[in-house]
């Protein structure tokens, strides 16, 4: 079951992680399809025949192979985790944390132009505003936005409508704050209702609080900011 959190977003009943709930659903409706599954294989390069792809070029174990095919759709995420393509198409949030997957290095792009593959819209990238980051380990808190979290800057005043009109837009304004930091500020109503915020103060990532002026306290922000307030 899900349910809709904005106009441009749905979230699972539960709270639990959308993203592997569809991958669940969309391997069980291949398996039934019979698709062919290549786990833990990497795709090395594109096969060309007079110009058309005809196959994959690719590794698994010690094993270099190529898999003929009619079609090739590269759906293989974005580039996030390559600060040099960053640098290259989206210089404005180079440097920054990603919540994206650790395999969006862009090597089916640069594949695909190597064969002389043309570009579109590689500027256009989609910002997450509320990360979480400690030890290298980058957690997207968006579950806590979803469940009515207000984001406030350093001075404990709210910045923007938290959810609209787009999570790029919404870090853009997050890096022109103090810092380039804020708090999402939830109640105990919204940590029930995610699984995945659950998770996330099991592991120590929020500050928690009996009271708003004690929660400003622990914050370091002011007790009577015009959002945090009793």
């Amino acid at each position: 079951m899900t349910r809709v959190l904005s106009d441009y977003q749905i979230g699972t009943a539960d709270g639990t992680s959308l993203g592997s709930s569809i991958v669940k659903v969309m391997f069980k409706a291949l398996k039934e399809k019979g698709v062919a599954f290549y786990p833990n294989t990497k795709a090395l390069d594109l096969v060309l025949k007079n110009g058309v792809v005809t196959g994959v070029k690719v590794r698994s174990g010690n094993e270099e192979f190529v898999i003929p095919t009619k079609n090739v759709i590269l759906a293989t995420g974005g580039f996030a985790h390559n600060q040099k393509l960053v640098k290259k198409f989206a210089p404005e949030w180079a440097g920054l944390p990603t919540t994206t997957a650790v395999g969006s290095t862009g090597d089916g792009l640069e594949m695909a132009v190597e064969h002389g593959a043309k570009t579109a819209y590689t500027d256009v990238v989609r910002m997450n505003p509320s990360v979480h980051s400690e030890n290298g380990v980058n957690s997207s808190l968006s579950a806590a936005r979803a469940e009515g979290g207000i984001m406030v800057n350093l001075d404990g005043k709210r910045f923007c409508n938290d959810y609209y009109p787009d999570y790029t837009q919404l870090s853009r304004w997050l890096q022109k704050q103090k810092g380039s930091m804020a708090y999402i500020v939830i109640d105990n109503k919204a940590m029930k209702a995610s699984k995945r915020l659950q998770g996330f103060k099991d592991k120590g990532y929020f500050l928690q609080a009996d009271t708003l002026a004690e929660l400003a306290k622990k914050m370091g922000v002011p007790p009577k900011a015009d959002t945090v307030r009793m």
